[in-house]
C-alpha cells in the first residue's frame, strides 16, 4: 500500500475549511439541492443520485474515489449509514478530512470485513487492518455505525461491535462517501441512508452506550487483535487481548506472550506463557515458546538441557532443533550445533536460515568443504524465496571459500536478473558464454533476456543449450518447442521432440498442453485441440490464453454459441478476450457486434504500453477486416495505417491493397501485393490478388505470368486466371460441319486480301457464308466445290474471306503450310 494515495487518489479537495456544526443531519438523497454531496462525472468515476440513493460508480479497477459532502467539518460525531459495496470491492467514508492528503477512512468490504486507516501527507497507515465480521458475510447491504470522539474510534457493523482503536492523526475535517475497486473492471457502490450526529451531548451519550455499555463479542475482539498482530501493531493487539479479561482462553494468553516478546518484554511474556500453560498444559506453541524465552534470556545451558530432555518434541520440531543449535553454538560446541541446524534444515527445507546456520557452524568446526555445501543449499533456497540479499551474501561467502567461480557467476547473474539489474546479469552471462561455461539455469535465464531483447535466434540457441545440459527439465524443453513454434519452425524434427519431451516430463503442465493444442489447431484437428485446451485451462484457471484458444477451437468446430460462452466468464478488461469475441462474432456473421468487440480490444491494448507492440497490430487488422465487410472502407484504411505504423505485417499490407483496389488507387494496390511477394514469393493469397488485379487492368501478359507463378500453389485458381486471359485476348471460331476450332487474337490485326497466297491446308478455314455467317473448313467443303469455289451447304452461297477473323486465320494457315 506504499504510496497508495499518489497512485489512486487523484481528486482535489477544497482547501477552505467549513464550519463545525453541532447538528443532527439526515442526508436527503432524493434531490441534488439537499443531498450536500458533490455530484460529478470525472471520467474514471461518477457520483449521482438514483432512486433515492447516492451511487458512486468506479469505471476501472485499482481505483479509490470519493464524493465529498458540502464544506462542513466534523470533530466528534456519530455516523450511521446503510451502504452497499460493489461486488469484490469496498465502500465507506473518509472523515476528519483536512485536505486531500490527510484524513481518516473506514471501509467495509462486500465480504463483510472492516478496516480503519489514517492518512497523513499522502502516506497511508493501517490503524486496524482488514478484519472479518462473519455475521455480515453474504449481506448485500450493511449498516455501518462509526463513532469518533477525540482520539477514540469505534465501529459497529449491522448493530454489532466490529472494531475500536486510538489514533491522533487528525482532529477534525470534512466528510466524504468513498468506494474502492481492486482487480477487475470497477463497480457500483451505493449509499442508501446517512445520519450524522455532531451535537456534543448526544455524541457523548452514544459513545458511552457503544463504548462502555455494549459488551463486544470476545471472538470479534480476538479477530481484531490477530489482525493487529499480523500487521505488526503489537501494542494495540496487546491492549485488545488484555481487554478480554477473565474471558481470555489459552490461545489469548499465548498471543499476549507473542506481543510481549516482540515488544522486548521477556519477563512479562514468560508470565503470559505460564498462564497459557496453566489453562492448557499441552499447548504446543507455548511450550516451544518457553524454550525461545530461555534463548532470549541467554540461558543456553538450561536451553540445551531442557531440549535434550524433551526428545520427542525436539525430533518433531525444526524450530526447536534450530534453538538447540543456537544453544550449542553459544556454548562453542560447533559440531553439535551444525548437527542440530542440519536436522532442522532437513525437516524444513523451505527455511534457508537453518541451512545458513549450519554452514556458519561448520566453518567454526573447521570443515570448509562441508560448509560450502551448506552455503550452496542455503543460497539456492534463498533464491527460491526471492531473498536476494541473503542469496548474494551466501554467494559471497562461497567465493571466500573458493567455490567454483563459474557456478557462482551464473548464480549471481540469475540473482541480478531477478532483481532487475539487467546490466549486471548481462555482464555475468556474456562472460560465461564467451568461456562456454554457462550452466543450464544460466543459459535459460540468458535466453529469456535475449528473447526480451528481440533476439529470438540467440534465445533459441540458449534454450537448446539449457535443454541439452539438463534434458530432464520440462521447462527447458517447453521453451525450445515454444521458440520454434513462434519462429514458424514447428515442422522441424526437434520441435516435435522437444514438445513430446516437455509433455512426458510434465504431463499436466498447462503451457505445454496449450502449445500442443495450438499445433493441433494449426493442423486442422480442432477436436483434438479442444481436448488439450480444456486440460490446459483447468491447470491454468487464472490465465486467459488457454480459454481464448479453446474458444477458437470451438468456433472452428462450428459451435459458435459455446465458443462465446467460454469467453463470458473471463475478465472483460482483457484485450485478447475481446479480440477473440470479435473473431467468433465475425464467423457468426454478426459484423456490427464483431466490430464493436474489436474496437474495445484496440482501445484497451492501446492504453497498455505492455501490449502495444505484440498485440495491438493484430487487433487493428481484425478491426479493419470487419470494417471492410461492413463497407466502411475509410475506417478500414485508418485502422490499417495504425497497424502498419506499429508493425509491418503481410495480412495488413494485403488488406491495405484490397482497400486501395476498392477506392480506385490501383497503383497502391499493386505496390502492396508486390511488397508481400518480395518477402514471400510463394504467398498464394498475394499471387491470387495480384493476378486478379492485372486482369482488372487489362494487363494480360502480367496476369498470365502471375498465373504461371501461382500454378504450383493453386492450380485451379491459376487455370481460372489463364481462362480469363484467353477470353479477354482471343476469340474462338469453329467449323459448322466438323466442329474444328480456331483461335484468333482479339482484336484481329488487319489482314489485306492481297496478302493471301498459296493453297490452303485442309484444316484451314475455307471461308464464311455471306448469308448465314457460318464458317467451314477446307476439308469439309473440298469435295463439294462448284466451279472451283467453296459453297455453304445450307444457303448455297459461295464462301468468302471478307470476315477479318477468317482472313487472318486463313493467312496464318497458308503461312504455316509454306
Amino acid at each position: 500500500m506504499l504510496r497508495f494515495l499518489r497512485t489512486f487518489f487523484g481528486k482535489k479537495s477544497p482547501q477552505n475549511p467549513g464550519p463545525r456544526p453541532e447538528e443532527l443531519w439526515t442526508a436527503d438523497l432524493r434531490g441534488k439541492e439537499d443531498c450536500r454531496f458533490s455530484l460529478e462525472d470525472q471520467g474514471t468515476y461518477a457520483a449521482r443520485l438514483e432512486h433515492g440513493r447516492l451511487e458512486l460508480e468506479l469505471r476501472r479497477g485499482n481505483l479509490f474515489a470519493w464524493t465529498e459532502a458540502a464544506a462542513r467539518e466534523y470533530a466528534d460525531a456519530v455516523i450511521e449509514a446503510e451502504i452497499e459495496p460493489a461486488p469484490g470491492g469496498s465502500a465507506g467514508f473518509l472523515f476528519r478530512m483536512s485536505d486531500d492528503s490527510t484524513f481518516m477512512y473506514a471501509l467495509v468490504s462486500s465480504s463483510g470485513a472492516v478496516r480503519l486507516d489514517a492518512v497523513f501527507n499522502g502516506e497511508p497507515r493501517p490503524v486496524v487492518p482488514w478484519t472479518d465480521c462473519p455475521w455480515a458475510a453474504g449481506a448485500s447491504s450493511m449498516l455501518m455505525t462509526l463513532v469518533m470522539r477525540g482520539r477514540r474510534y469505534l465501529m459497529l457493523l449491522n448493530g454489532r461491535w466490529a472494531l475500536e482503536a486510538d489514533d491522533d492523526t487528525v482532529e477534525a475535517g470534512r466528510l466524504a462517501f468513498a468506494a474502492q475497486a481492486y482487480d477487475g473492471p470497477g463497480g457500483l457502490a451505493r449509499l442508501s441512508s446517512l445520519r450524522v450526529e455532531s451535537r456534543p451531548v448526544e455524541v457523548e451519550v452514544e459513545y458511552t452506550r457503544y463504548a462502555r455499555v455494549l459488551v463486544p463479542d470476545p471472538d470479534q475482539r480476538r479477530r481484531v487483535a490477530e489482525s493487529l498482530f499480523g500487521s505488526g501493531s503489537y501494542t494495540a493487539a496487546l491492549v485488545h487481548i488484555r481487554k478480554l479479561g477473565d474471558r481470555a482462553v489459552a490461545s489469548d494468553r499465548f498471543l499476549e506472550a507473542e506481543c510481549l516478546l516482540r515488544l522486548g518484554l521477556t519477563a512479562d511474556a514468560k508470565t503470559a506463557l505460564d498462564a497459557c500453560l496453566a489453562m492448557e498444559p499441552g499447548h504446543r506453541e507455548a511450550m516451544e515458546e518457553n524454550y525461545n524465552v530461555l534463548y532470549l534470556e541467554g540461558d543456553y545451558t538450561a536451553l540445551r538441557d531442557g531440549l535434550l530432555s524433551d526428545q520427542a518434541r525436539l525430533d518433531a520440531s525444526p524450530r526447536l532443533l534450530n534453538l538447540l543449535g543456537h544453544a550449542h553454538y553459544n556454548l562453542a560446541a560447533w559440531t553439535d550445533a551444525a548437527l542440530a541446524y542440519g536436522r532442522a534444515a532437513d525437516l524444513d527445507p523451505a527455511m534457508p536460515l537453518y541451512r545458513r546456520n549450519q554452514a556458519t557452524a561448520l566453518e567454526k568446526a573447521g570443515r570448509p568443504q562441508d560448509a560450502a555445501g551448506a552455503w550452496l543449499d542455503a543460497a539456492h533456497a534463498f533464491y527460491d524465496q526471492a531473498a536476494w540479499d541473503d542469496a548474494e551474501a551466501a554467494s559471497a561467502r562461497l567465493r571466500d571459500l573458493r567455490f567454483d567461480e563459474a557456478a557462482l557467476d551464473s548464480f549471481d547473474g540469475r540473482v541480478a536478473w531477478a532483481r532487475g539489474d539487467l546490466a549486471e546479469a548481462e555482464r555475468r552471462f556474456s562472460k560465461l558464454k564467451k568461456r562456454s561455461a554457462l550452466d543450464a539455469p544460466g543459459a535459460y535465464i540468458y535466453g529469456l533476456m535475449r528473447l526480451k531483447a528481440g533476439r529470438r535466434a540467440d534465445a533459441l540457441d540458449l534454450f537448446r543449450q539449457a535443454a541439452a545440459l539438463e534434458p530432464s527439465e520440462a521447462l527447458y524443453q517447453f521453451r525450445v518447442a515454444e521458440s520454434l513454434y513462434l519462429e514458424g519452425l514447428s515442422g522441424q524434427p526437434d520441435f516435435a521432440q522437444a514438445l513430446d519431451s516437455a509433455l512426458s516430463l510434465a504431463p499436466d503442465d498447462g503451457w505445454s498442453l496449450n502449445l500442443a493444442g495450438q499445433v493441433k489447431l494449426d493442423g486442422g484437428s480442432a477436436a483434438e485441440a479442444e481436448a488439450l485446451f480444456r486440460r490446459a485451462a483447468a491447470v491454468l484457471p487464472d490465465d486467459v490464453e488457454p480459454k481464448v484458444n479453446l474458444s477458437e477451437a470451438l468456433s472452428r468446430l462450428g459451435r459458435l454459441e459455446e465458443a462465446l460462452s467460454v469467453l463470458d466468464g473471463l475478465e472483460a478488461g482483457k484485450p485478447a478476450v475481446l479480440n477473440q469475441r470479435g473473431n467468433v462474432l465475425a464467423t457468426a456473421g454478426r459484423l456490427e457486434d464483431a466490430a464493436l468487440a474489436y474496437e474495445q480490444a484496440v482501445a484497451l491494448a492501446g492504453a497498455s504500453p505492455r501490449l502495444t507492440e505484440p498485440a495491438l497490430p493484430d487487433y487493428l487488422t481484425n478491426l479493419a477486416s470487419a470494417y471492410m465487410e461492413l463497407g466502411r472502407w475509410t475506417d478500414a484504411e485508418d485502422a490499417l495505417r495504425r497497424s502498419l505504423g506499429i508493425r509491418e505485417d503481410a495480412r495488413a499490407i494485403m488488406l491495405m491493397g484490397d482497400v486501395a483496389e476498392v477506392l480506385g488507387d490501383l497503383v497502391r494496390a499493386e505496390t502492396a501485393y508486390r511488397a508481400i511477394l518480395q518477402d514471400d514469393p510463394d504467398n498464394s493469397q498475394a499471387l491470387r490478388r495480384l493476378a486478379r488485379h492485372y486482369l482488372g487492368r487489362a494487363r494480360w501478359a502480367d496476369a498470365e505470368k502471375t498465373a504461371g507463378r501461382l500454378e504450383p500453389l493453386d492450380p485451379d485458381e491459376a487455370a481460372r486466371v489463364m481462362d480469363a486471359v484467353r477470353d479477354a485476348t482471343t476469340e474462338r471460331l469453329s467449323c459448322a460441319s466438323c466442329g474444328r476450332v480456331w483461335t484468333c487474337p482479339k482484336p484481329v490485326p488487319r489482314t489485306p486480301a492481297s496478302s493471301l497466297r498459296g493453297e490452303l491446308p485442309p484444316d484451314a478455314p475455307a471461308g464464311s457464308c455471306p448469308a448465314c455467317g457460318a464458317v467451314y473448313c477446307v476439308a469439309c467443303r473440298l469435295p463439294y466445290l462448284e466451279d472451283g469455289r467453296f459453297t455453304c451447304p445450307e444457303c448455297g452461297q459461295r464462301l468468302n474471306l471478307n470476315d477479318e477473323r477468317v482472313r487472318w486465320l486463313a493467312r496464318k494457315s497458308a503461312e504455316g503450310r509454306q
